[in-house]
């Protein structure tokens, strides 16, 4: 403020509107992002816990070790 007073430092309108909406804009991108973060986090959650109650419904069963085409149990 003191710099303006003794002319060292002048304000530019177009300067102030520009900084003015980089500073906004860039408030609104990261809350966007954070946003956007969030929800592909809760999806893919929600994907895993999908995939894990799939695989639990397939019945499996234990496949012993063969050697020299005997079973080993």
């Amino acid at each position: 403020m003191m710099a303006a007073i003794l002319g060292l430092l002048t304000f530019d309108p177009l300067a102030i509107i520009v900084a003015t909406t980089a500073i906004i804009g860039g408030i609104v991108v990261f809350g966007s992002t954070t946003t956007s973060a969030k929800q592909i986090s809760a999806a893919m959650k929600d994907a895993e816990l999908l995939k894990s109650e799939l695989i639990g419904r397939i019945p499996l069963r234990v496949v012993g070790e063969r050697v020299n085409g005997q079973d080993q149990s």
